[in-house]
């Protein structure tokens, strides 16, 4: 099959090295490196880190009324006449309201809905998706042309409901409990265009990774009331492995949101969670990718479905970075004692972006 290549490749995988051990073919590695490498090219400069990779509160200035006075501009009157730094200005004017997170899911479900209904009427979309070959230049030596052992109708199911919970938790919480400004993009927080192409880009192909593995189950299947109501029966290990991640995950990344939203504009969280690490809804979300790519794993294959471990390395590295930037603006604005005590090695988004790192994929800093 041809749609979880292209996802895999999309999501990114994992290093190099890493890579082979999934069976996945030249093509894909180099594309699944080169979004990573990409992240982690932009984090580790900082003239493009702080124009393309900030959004939120780590774009507000750090300069507080203490400091305000030893303060330093941040450029030079030559760096103004830099061309390059002229041309980096530029794109970085390309952005959108940071309010423009809620389309992320407003797109997640309306596509989840769809193909939900395309799924149990075996309808154009679905047999579109479930045809599509693979192409000779994107195959693996060897590889089957076809799912062999994939998904069951359960875990189908499952995971599609899963998917559907988490977006419309999400788009809840985007519209009724976030703060306002926040929803709003107040103090004109905005994030960079090509960061929104690639969320949503991203939430499309997560609504279709969890349950493409599974098309020979579900053309099997013949979709009823009844027959929905007779897969309810004791879980698989894999299954309740996968849901027992998926809802603390979900818990605590909405007990960290409702925290985040009671709170005065950019204060210093006091929350528990907040005082182990840096961004512990960073790390609920790795916990709910985590579930899910548990939860649907194929019967043959191993433990992991690698299409779903693709996207949750896609976040960990996204929200590695993220936590790393979070962690510069909490010192910033509080100061290193703001910091004192947090385990940024426990941060599971730190510790996938830190394992690129750390496997030789260093660059300069300039």
């Amino acid at each position: 099959m041809f749609v979880p290549t292209l996802l895999r490749a999309f999501f990114v995988l994992a290093s190099a090295t890493a890579s082979p051990a999934l069976g996945l073919p030249d093509l894909r590695r180099g594309v699944a490196n080169s979004v990573n490498l990409q992240i982690l090219f932009i984090q580790s400069i900082p003239p493009f880190r702080s124009r393309f990779l900030v959004y939120g509160k780590a774009a507000t200035p750090t300069t507080t009324a203490r400091n305000a006075k030893d303060a330093k501009p941040t450029t030079s009157p030559q760096d103004s006449r830099n061309p390059i730094t002229a041309l980096l200005d530029h794109l970085a004017t390309y952005t959108v309201p940071h309010s423009f997170f809620t389309h992320f899911y407003i797109l997640a479900l309306t596509t989840l809905l769809l193909l939900g209904q395309q799924i149990s009427t075996h309808g154009p979309l679905y047999t579109l998706l479930r045809d599509l070959p693979t192409p000779e230049w994107a195959a693996a030596p060897g590889s089957p042309r076809r799912v062999v052992g994939g998904q069951s109708i359960h875990q189908v199911v499952l995971t599609w409901t899963c998917l559907v919970l988490q977006t419309g938790r999400r788009l809840y919480e985007c519209l009724f409990v976030q703060r306002r400004s926040a929803v709003e993009g107040g103090g004109g927080s905005r994030m960079w265009v090509v960061h929104y192409a690639l969320g949503l880009a991203f939430y499309l192909g997560v609504g279709v990774g969890g349950w493409v593995e599974g098309t020979d189950a579900i053309d099997a299947f013949k979709f009823t009331p009844m027959s929905l109501y007779s897969l309810i029966g004791p879980p698989s290990a894999r299954s309740f492995i996968g849901v027992l991640f998926f809802i603390l995950g979900s818990g605590f990344q909405h007990d960290c949101h409702a925290y985040l939203a009671s709170l005065e504009k950019y204060t210093l969280p006091v929350h528990p969670a907040f005082r182990k690490l840096v961004c512990p809804h960073y790390f609920a979300e790795c916990l709910v990718y985590l579930g899910l790519t548990i939860m649907s794993a194929p019967r043959v294959g191993g433990p992991f479905n690698v299409t779903m471990l693709t996207a949750l390395i896609f976040v960990g590295v996204n929200l590695g970075a993220a936590s790393m930037l979070n962690r510069e603006w909490y010192i910033g604005k509080f100061g290193e004692k703001s910091m004192e005590g947090l385990q940024m090695e426990h941060d599971t988004p730190t510790i996938l972006t830190r394992l690129y790192w750390d496997r030789g994929f260093r660059l300069p800093i300039i």
